[in-house]
């Protein structure tokens, strides 16, 4: 691991994980708001419009991903922001983008909803990490 015999939980910046977080929930506000794909999004899993006990659950599922980036920034050594891009187009490619593939394959998921999600998950995977690399520590 580069050297590194341990995870320092203590450098990892937990304001630029928050921050990136809060980022992140907005990018998906965004995303799923009814002019962009909400509409379509809320059709093609059957949902209805009121989803607000959601928003504590994907806010808490959202910092932890942006922890488990931080670490993995942190393992990897990352020293800049593009640096910091590449890991997360590997992690996204290695967990969202290939779960949404099972979802479709075995869970018969539209192609439709798996375009949505996977393109939301790659803004805020790369998103994320860039902006826990660049904040200063």
């Amino acid at each position: 691991m580069y050297g590194r015999s341990m995870i320092s939980f203590s450098s990892i910046n937990i304001i630029a994980v928050f921050v990136a977080s809060f980022v992140c929930m907005a990018i998906g506000f965004i995303w799923y708001s009814p002019k962009v794909f909400g509409l379509q999004w809320m059709r093609l899993v059957e949902k209805s419009k009121d989803m607000k006990k959601a928003f504590g659950i994907g806010f808490t599922a959202t910092f932890i991903n942006m922890f488990f980036i931080a670490m993995l920034l942190q393992i990897v050594g990352t020293t800049h922001v593009g640096e910091a891009f590449t890991v997360a187009v590997v992690l996204w490619c290695a967990t969202a983008f290939a779960g949404e593939l099972h979802a479709v394959a075995w869970q018969k998921h539209p192609k439709e909803l798996f375009f949505i999600n996977i393109g939301v998950s790659f803004l805020t995977f790369t998103i994320g990490a860039s902006i826990i690399q660049w904040w200063p520590a």
